[in-house]
């Protein structure tokens, strides 16, 4: 995993290490990064929740300062893990994580595991906007071994923002495939999240996107071709996914 910017000759090595509760000799890792003058970007390997998860990998991009995307870094984890087990009905798994680890679906997590998650992120939210103005994006991939075939490893990725996650097998790249789609405010899906977020707030049909202010008379009048680069709406993403 390799975050930051390149502007030097190489990545730097910042961790590395064996994924333990993955099984013996299952997996290795390493994280590097390039340096970075701003030095907003962190990233790394988190060991198990046991039950939950075995491995967890954190990535964040920040932006418009450090607070954010070390806030994130530091506690996602630890706060899966009390919005999971504070719910009445895992209480009985604090003690008996064995049991937890075997109630999964078929994705090979707990049912509730998803929901946990994106109320973690949209918890961070709430907590960075009340002392910081910078923001983030977040790639995490959350690691759990088989029950039934502990050979099996699951993997479940979250992300918010436009930082991808890609999978390879084997070192091949041609096996290589995305396990993440990024956010960005011209993509189809977010377009209609945030059509939907403006109508409500300002009443139906009031948000237009860059292209429908464009196709206005409005728009024409005002510069045609020279003016499409200055006009326009300007919108950005703050959901949370998990799959």
């Amino acid at each position: 995993m390799i975050t930051g910017v390149q502007n030097a000759d190489r990545p730097k090595l910042i961790q590395r290490g064996v994924l333990e509760g993955l099984g013996k000799d299952v997996a290795s890792f390493g994280v590097a990064q390039w340096p970075s003058r701003k030095d907003e970007d962190v990233a790394c390997v988190n060991g198990a929740v046991p039950g939950l998860f075995d491995a967890a990998v954190q990535l964040y991009d920040g932006h418009g300062g450090k607070h954010a995307a070390r806030h994130c870094l530091k506690t996602l984890v630890p706060k899966i893990e009390d919005l999971f087990f504070t719910q009445k009905a895992h209480k009985r798994f604090v003690a008996d994580r064995a049991a937890l680890a075997k109630e999964t679906g078929k994705d090979g997590f707990h049912p509730s595991f998803d929901q946990c998650v994106v109320n973690a992120f949209h918890v961070l939210d709430e907590e960075i906007k009340k002392h910081d103005e910078s923001g983030t994006t977040a790639a995490v991939v959350f690691l759990k071994k088989g029950v039934d075939n502990p050979g099996d490893v699951y993997v479940k990725c979250a992300w918010v923002g436009d930082s991808r996650v890609v999978l390879t097998r084997d070192f091949d790249w041609q096996r290589t495939m995305d396990i993440s789609e990024d956010h960005k405010p011209s993509s189809q899906s977010e377009v209609s999240r945030i059509r939907r977020h403006y109508d409500k707030l300002h009443g139906d049909d009031s948000f237009k996107t860059r292209d429908e202010v464009l196709a206005t008379p409005e728009a024409s009048v005002r510069g045609g071709a020279g003016a499409r680069e200055s006009n326009g709406s300007h919108s950005g993403s703050s959901k949370g996914n998990s799959r």
